[in-house]
């Protein structure tokens, strides 16, 4: 038997045998001691290539972070692992962020949507139908395993980085309505076929100044043929090679705002629609940021914003000054 089937099953078993702890309500902070919730005693579960980080005391999740990396690091070529990420442990390939930013990338990933996430590492998905089938059945084996079903069904956000963030845009256009957001940082390896459902869907799209061309003009022309469609999604050039973002207050404002905008008050109800006229617009020439209804130059070619906050985040990278407020 293979050793990940094997560690699921004994997971399963041990997760099904386990007995119920009686833990305090989750609220916004985490769980607080006027309500009962059942739980279990583990955090970590394994399903093939994939790994679960489920804090406890959580008495229902409302979305999963899957963090999907590339291929191999360009500096070593080693394969990339975004599972020690996850685990909070440097062991293995490097996490897509390495060194203290791993932890902080975890610790502010754990914050979001007030605490009640679940967090997914992996090694390299490829952008296929098998690719988002394993991610699939690793989150309804999650849900199995921790008792808590909702994780089956549970809305993503995706935080990929070179093959894994075309691989987080590929899992949109094919399966959007379960996708509430995806961050996608230099790949070079988008589909520049029609976005389809990822059109609904709120991206953020990364290119690194001084990364290889062709990934720059991959992304160029993807973000540009979406926007163009109403897509409601944010491009950004760091002064980078092919690294992930570094600007983590920017990263996590976006998607924090994303989040709030998009997951339902109800678990199991559809992703709340994110309208485009509802947020900000950055002039790609100059930095300039502002309502969308404020915006004076072509809307459709601008990077969308989905909070004042992240607007402003935006602009920091982009160079910009001038922020209009009202109009």
């Amino acid at each position: 038997m293979p050793f990940s089937t094997s560690f699921s099953t004994l997971a399963l078993a041990l997760a099904t045998s386990m007995p119920l702890a009686a833990c305090g309500k989750s609220g916004p902070g985490g769980p607080t001691a006027a309500d009962d919730v059942v739980s279990t005693s583990q955090t970590l579960f394994t399903y093939q290539n994939a790994v679960g980080y489920l804090p406890r005391g959580i008495a229902e999740y409302k979305a999963a972070i899957v963090f999907l990396p590339g291929l191999r690091d360009p500096a070593t070529g080693n394969p990339l692992d975004s599972r020690g990420l996850v685990r909070g442990t440097s062991d293995g390939g490097c996490s897509i962020w390495c060194g203290a930013s791993m932890a902080e990338v975890r610790k502010r990933a754990l914050a979001l949507a007030g605490g009640r996430v679940a967090l997914i590492g992996t090694t390299t998905l490829l952008d296929d139908a098998a690719g988002y089938a394993t991610l699939l059945k690793a989150l309804s084996e999650f849900g199995t395993q921790s008792l808590h079903p909702e994780l089956a069904n549970i809305p993503i956000f995706f935080v990929g980085h070179s093959q894994g963030g075309c691989t987080a845009y590929g899992f949109s256009r094919v399966h959007g309505a379960r996708v509430a957001g995806f961050l996608t940082m230099k790949g070079g390896c988008h589909s520049p076929a029609p976005a389809q459902a990822a059109s609904g869907v709120p991206g953020y799209f990364l290119i690194g100044a001084v990364d290889a061309p062709h990934r720059r003009d991959n992304i160029t022309a993807v973000f540009e043929a979406g926007r163009a469609a109403g897509a409601p999604w944010s491009l950004s050039t760091d002064p980078f090679q092919h690294g992930p973002m570094e600007d983590l207050d920017l990263m996590f404002d976006w998607i924090g705002a994303v989040l709030t905008a998009r997951l339902p008050a109800t678990a199991g109800a559809p992703l709340r629609a994110m309208t485009e006229s509802v947020g900000w617009l950055g002039d790609r020439s100059t930095g300039a940021v502002s309502p969308y209804a404020c915006y004076g130059s072509t809307r459709s070619s601008a990077s969308w914003l989905p909070s004042r906050e992240a607007a402003l985040g935006w602009q920091r990278m982009a160079g910009g000054t001038a922020v209009v407020s009202a109009c």
